[in-house]
């Protein structure tokens, strides 16, 4: 019986320390805290039509980051944060799911990302490695809400399902001052 309390200790105590380390993770990313020197970016490589719906293909590169084995993550809004594949960074910095070996002929195999969004939904993607010690992290609005005028810029992101939260991002306004 002592066994079994120790194992369920143990457990409970790993459980714990995981959960908090995913609450620091999604806070790192909440404020797009990348490693030092640490970089990734989503380029757009193209949109496609299926069942109604415009998906958005997107190819991923990041630097300084290790050459080994890495994590890809998606956090969709409204739901929690999902590991996605093992990738892996090659040496012009594409995220590739296969290293190329031109002496085994074995062929390098990008990650290229699908999606479809709402408008003003946000895409999030990060890549970690196996202990978090080394992250960054990126966003993509397939559809964005804008609209420009005068030197000014307004911006709705979707930050809760069906628009039950948005973020205003602004930025050109001249402060208002009473005289």
């Amino acid at each position: 019986m002592s066994r079994f309390f120790s194992a369920l200790f143990f457990t409970i105590i790993l459980c714990s320390s995981l959960l908090g380390q995913d609450k620091q993770f999604e806070e790192d990313w909440r404020n797009g805290a990348n490693s030092p020197g640490s970089t990734l970016t989503l380029k757009e490589t193209g949109r496609s039509r299926a069942n109604g719906n415009t998906i958005v293909s997107y190819r991923l590169f990041a630097s300084g980051l290790p050459k080994g084995r890495l994590t890809l993550w998606t956090w969709n809004v409204g739901s929690k944060l999902q590991p996605v594949a093992d990738a892996f960074l090659n040496p012009e910095g594409l995220i590739v799911s296969r290293l190329g070996d031109l002496t085994r002929k074995i062929s390098e195999d990008p990650i290229d990302l699908r999606v479809f969004a709402g408008r003003g939904e946000r895409k999030r993607f990060a890549l970690t490695s196996d202990d978090w010690a080394l992250q960054a992290f990126a966003t993509a609005v397939p559809f964005p809400i804008e609209q420009f005028s005068d030197g000014c810029e307004l911006a709705i992101e979707m930050s809760a399902p069906n628009y039950a939260g948005v973020v205003l991002k602004g930025s050109g306004f001249s402060s208002l001052t009473s005289s």
